[in-house]
């Protein structure tokens, strides 16, 4: 690492730090000088950040100048930096995380015990996999666990003794459904978490939004409906193209004898799922018993867990080997340049944006339509969805969405508000082109992103979209 990594990767813990004062004591000052350590670490890694996040952060820069000359105020700057840039530091804590598991033979060990299994029984070992490297893991878990899949479903067969086309044309229809199969339930699974993960992007987006919801009041509602998400998933793949049984059989007798080769593969998902439950419950605890916002805690307690995990499963010394993670997710900071410049520019001009709307004309109008909470829901999360088939990203949409709701001081309970909000999101993860997820598995696979996220995703996500805003409305009602 060079000195101007270094200089980075101090800058950006830096602001991790002052982001979690500023969340525990509500100063806004720290949250301006946090806004100003993130503009250094940006520059300092300039040079790794591509075109797209370059732009988002320029358009961000001019709409917040904007903003600062005309209706808003350096009060208002401060509150939108506060929200946004925690973003930042989470994916900063998140890359101790991602070392340090990445260090552990665990996490090799579920990966291909997962991807080893038969058709069968494939799909929910890897839509279960999928949330969990995704929540542990972000999109590095994701792409992980993607690519030991498609290796292994690439890996190289006996050449048959003689040319026979027909047998050719049908072995290559066969492992094209295979790689739907197997791409489909990683990111079914992914996106999935996106519903409730208190380790995720979109919540932590929306959820300081809410006055009077927590991650606890929300936690039910968004696990059941990623259960459901899931379940709708895994349904319509047992009804979706499948390959012949004659190739199945063959499929299952040549992985027969896989899965006992894959030693501590049980222990190692017991103790993946341990992690999981130990943060997440952390998290609960704390803002149950202590008052102590998701936010405050993850910042604290994902390092530790890194730590922890650390210390229980590598093979060195317990010091060295934690000194150890510690030096390598320092010098991994750079590393996340442009993820972490276009996903706090982008949540600063979503913020900014609600800050620009005119709640006077907003509350006039939604007194004259006067819309059912249920009717609201469901078209917010339409919205986001179609809006990401035409290359707006949800965080923008999400965010101005939600925040023109509470502006307009529609009556709508928050934690419907928020599902809403989010299963607009998932949805969108799971079919636009332009998302990172999609774009991820369309490179893996050599497919379009077009393929991939509508065709062979599409119908999945209209059942679940349906479902979803035919539950708010019940819900929340039409009028």
């Amino acid at each position: 690492m060079n000195n101007r990594q270094g200089l980075a990767s101090a800058a950006l813990s830096g602001a991790t730090v002052l982001t979690l004062i500023d969340v525990l004591s509500g100063y806004r000052p720290f949250a301006l000088a946090a806004m100003a350590l993130i503009l250094a670490y940006i520059a300092l890694c300039w040079p790794r950040i591509g075109t797209g996040p370059r732009l988002m952060l320029g358009v961000t820069v001019l709409v917040t100048l904007f903003f600062l000359l005309g209706p808003g105020s350096a009060r208002g700057l401060a509150d939108a930096a506060s929200h946004a840039l925690y973003l930042p530091t989470l994916l900063a804590v998140m890359t101790i995380l991602r070392v340090a598991a990445r260090r552990s033979a665990e996490v090799d060990a579920v990966a291909h015990f997962v991807v080893s299994q038969p058709p069968g029984r494939r799909f929910a070992f890897l839509a279960t996999a999928g949330q969990l490297f995704g929540t542990l893991l972000n999109l590095g878990g994701f792409q992980l666990l993607l690519g030991i899949a498609l290796a292994r479903n690439k890996a190289p067969k006996p050449a048959p003794p003689a040319p026979d086309p027909d047998k050719a044309a049908m072995e290559a229809a066969i492992a094209e459904i295979q790689q739907r199969r197997i791409t489909n339930a990683v990111l079914r699974g992914f996106t999935a978490m996106i519903l409730w993960s208190p380790l995720g992007v979109a919540i932590n987006l929306l959820l300081p939004m809410l006055p009077n919801t927590g991650w606890v009041d929300y936690a039910p509602i968004g696990i059941g409906s990623m259960a459901a998400f899931l379940l709708i998933a895994w349904l319509v793949d047992r009804f979706e193209r499948r390959p012949i049984s004659a190739a199945l059989a063959r499929s299952r007798a040549a992985r027969a004898d896989t899965d006992t080769r894959v030693r501590g593969a049980g222990r190692a998902m017991l103790m993946l799922a341990g992690l999981l439950v130990a943060i997440t419950g952390s998290v609960a605890l704390a803002e149950a018993l202590l008052g102590v916002s998701i936010r405050a805690t993850i910042l604290i307690v994902v390092p530790l867990a890194a730590l922890g995990w650390t210390w229980l499963t590598d093979p060195m010394p317990a010091l060295p080997a934690m000194a150890a993670t510690a030096r390598e997710g320092f010098a991994a900071l750079p590393a996340s340049a442009a993820e972490i410049c276009l996903i706090g520019s982008t949540a600063v001009l979503g913020l900014v944006l609600v800050q620009m709307l005119p709640a006077e004309a907003m509350q006039a109008l939604f007194a004259q339509v006067r819309p059912g909470a249920g009717l609201v829901c469901g078209a917010i999360t339409l919205v986001i969805f179609l809006a990401s088939l035409i290359g707006i990203t949800p965080m923008i949409t999400a965010t101005v969405l939600v925040g023109s709701v509470l502006a307009a001081g529609i009556a709508v309970p928050e934690p419907l508000l928020m599902f809403s909000a989010l299963l607009g999101w998932a949805a969108a993860m799971t079919v636009s082109p332009v998302t990172a997820t999609v774009a991820i598995a369309a490179a893996d696979t050599g497919r379009s992103p077009g393929e991939v996220g509508l065709r062979w995703n599409g119908p999945m996500v209209m059942i679940v979209l349906a479902c979803g805003v035919l539950a708010t409305l019940l819900v929340g009602g039409v009028r």
